[in-house]
């Protein structure tokens, strides 16, 4: 039986080991922190579920239906709509596409003209009708310029995509390549956005439960050739060596692959005694200016995440910020003085939040002095790119 040790337990490196062992292979799973899932994950604090960073599964990832079972994972579903604060008032955009009762709201609706409406549409037919090897391999131009091209306004582009391809970029400016704005609005049009009722981190468990062999967490690799891994106190061997460790762990251990740039984020995470609004929705920040990008309650779509039935509200920035009182400020202009009751619980700073995509695109290498690698850093930075990464990773090693 041939043997592989997989060097990292999140997305990426549990897709690699699973589709190692389906064929046959004999997988050894080294994770240095105590948890699997990598930056997927979610903490217990004061019995309410926290997920690290606003986290939402696109149910349409096409290596997510491959890999997991919606059914066990008990999805709740966000609601087809999108809320934009603008001025202090909500305006929403509907989607009849996914809920057919949204038509008569949706040509309603007051955000972008009657020819932004038919763009949106336009855009979703040329992608859903396009497969995600072929967006990817579009000539690349950033997101902004791509929008853009498609002709929308720009007070769409500001109230809308900015906010929400900005959100899930990371990117305030939309410079991401065009690449990922089209396979993301494809995903956003075929499936519902949602979240395992359990957290976030019910994804790497569920994957983790799948694996024949267990994980050793708290490992940590000193140094690995093309055959070996050596920790502090012991050498591992195998015939097939994976570093689906994360960009910079990565790096410490293979110093000449690429440096890559990093996206990062700020979540802050209060408890009220009531949420701000009840819908299953994300809240925008359509201002174009301000610190929060987005607002959203996860109990109003699982009530499990609570204790107590009090609202977890989720708090979240395009970039760092540690100004407390600015997001409270803003949060007050929002909400008015119930947002003063607010129990700040816990806040995540991300630096390393999401690999960089932008233009153009570099090709990293992902076999290294006889070392196979994965990882979204090296596809997409998505759930979907780390899957997929890890998948392709074992594939080529097992076509060898």
């Amino acid at each position: 039986m041939k043997t592989a040790i997989v060097v990292g337990a999140g997305l990426s490196g549990l897709s690699c080991a699973l589709e190692l062992e389906k064929n046959g292979y004999q997988v050894q799973i080294l994770e240095k922190e105590d948890h699997s899932g990598g930056r997927v994950h979610s903490d217990i604090i004061e019995g309410y579920i926290l997920n690290r960073g606003f986290q939402v599964l696109q149910t349409g990832y096409p290596e997510a239906k491959k890999l997991l079972d919606y059914k066990k994972l008990e999805l709740c579903n966000l609601d087809s709509e999108v809320w934009i604060m603008k001025n202090n008032k909500i305006k929403k955009l509907y989607d009849p596409i996914q809920n057919p009762f949204n038509l008569l709201k949706a040509s309603f609706s007051n955000v972008g003209t009657f020819w932004d409406k038919l763009r949106l549409l336009k855009i979703r037919q040329s992608t859903v009708s396009r497969s995600t090897d072929t967006i990817f391999k579009d000539n690349e131009i950033t997101s902004f310029e791509q929008l853009q091209n498609y002709g929308f306004s720009d007070s769409i582009i500001n109230e809308f995509f900015k906010p929400l391809f900005g959100g899930a970029f990371l990117d305030n400016e939309l410079n991401t390549t065009s690449r990922m704005l089209n396979f993301v609005y494809k995903i956003f049009s075929i499936a519902p956005v949602a979240i395992p009722k359990y957290g976030m981190k019910s994804i790497p468990e569920q994957l983790e439960a799948k694996l024949e062999s267990k994980i050793s967490f708290n490992t940590k690799v000193i140094k690995l050739d093309n055959k070996n891994v050596f920790l502090e106190n012991e050498t591992l061997s195998a015939d097939v060596i994976v570093l689906a460790a994360n960009h910079n762990s990565t790096k410490q251990l293979i110093p000449s692959i690429e440096e890559i740039s990093w996206n990062s984020t700020s979540c802050y995470y209060f408890i009220a005694h009531y949420p701000p609004f009840n819908s299953k929705v994300v809240l925008l920040n359509g201002n174009n200016q301000g610190k929060i990008n987005n607002v959203f309650v996860p109990t109003n779509v699982s009530k499990d995440y609570s204790p107590n039935n009090k609202s977890i509200i989720s708090v979240s920035t395009i970039g760092l910020n540690t100004n407390e009182t600015e997001i409270r400020n803003e949060l007050k202009n929002w909400f008015g003085n119930q947002t003063e009751d607010w129990k700040l619980l816990h806040v995540y700073h991300i630096e390393h939040a999401l690999p960089r995509m932008s233009v153009p695109g570099i090709s990293h290498s992902q076999y290294v002095n006889g070392i196979h690698m994965c990882g979204d850093y090296l596809t997409s930075s998505s759930i979907n790119g780390s899957m997929y990464s890890g998948r392709i990773t074992a594939k080529q090693i097992i076509s060898n």
